[in-house]
């Protein structure tokens, strides 16, 4: 059995399935947690989503919400729907268009919320089950940040889904004593940072062209480029 933590994907399926099928070659006794940000600027949305949705009839598979996904659900709100629009939310509809066969701009005229009518239920019942942080035995999940002072439990929305690490601020050992694991914030280098306490494995994805994925009790690092 293996533990896999997967850094942010921002829809590139081809470099998702490269990652757990071709060089992970996943199996079903393995444990997978992904860190959240499946949609947005890059090319395939859609696939990424739909990837992980099968996926989770093969093996143990947990899914954490990012920002992205946040804004996708709260997209009816104007607000959101602006920070959204900023934040490659024209890739993610454009490849729920595709996926329907319907010709791209087909919802150029509407309001962003249309992506409603595009969403396939399964795919609004992934997104809507996509969880703030998740626990085991050793280790702590979450999308982009943590206060070490608080348990998971008594966290912040804010603090797990949209406050980046930044190099001069890098929070301290959890509370717990667990490792955590974070994505959200893009590592310059495209490798991952490993400080012991914490680790950050959002390597750059769409604009990088590379994703990575690390099994938690072996320390064994896979990137796909």
């Amino acid at each position: 059995m293996r533990n896999i933590v997967v850094g942010d994907i921002h829809g590139c399926d081809a470099l998702l399935n490269k990652l757990l099928f071709d060089i992970i070659q996943v199996q079903p006794t393995d444990k997978i947690i992904t860190l959240g940000d499946y949609i947005d600027r890059g090319p395939n949305s859609y696939g990424v989503v739909q990837t992980l949705i099968d996926l989770k009839e093969y093996c143990d598979l947990t899914c954490l919400k990012g920002n992205h996904e946040d804004l996708l659900l709260k997209s009816n709100d104007i607000a959101y729907q602006l920070i959204w629009l900023r934040n490659g939310a024209v890739k993610t509809i454009d490849s729920y268009v595709r996926s329907q066969g319907l010709p791209l701009g087909s919802f150029s005229d509407l309001d962003i919320h249309s992506i409603f009518q595009l969403l396939p239920e399964s795919h609004l019942k992934f997104f809507n089950s996509c969880k703030l942080y998740h626990e085991d035995e050793n280790n702590i999940y979450v999308h982009a940040n943590y206060n070490p002072k608080l348990l998971m439990q008594s966290q912040t929305e804010e603090d797990m889904i949209w406050k980046h690490v930044k190099n001069d601020n890098m929070p301290a050992q959890h509370i717990s004593g667990k490792k955590v694991w974070l994505g959200h914030t893009p590592q310059k280098s495209h490798t991952i940072t490993d400080l012991g306490h914490v680790a950050l494995i959002d390597v750059g994805s769409a604009k990088s062209g590379y994703i990575a994925a690390v099994d938690t009790l072996s320390g064994h690092v896979w990137y796909a480029s």
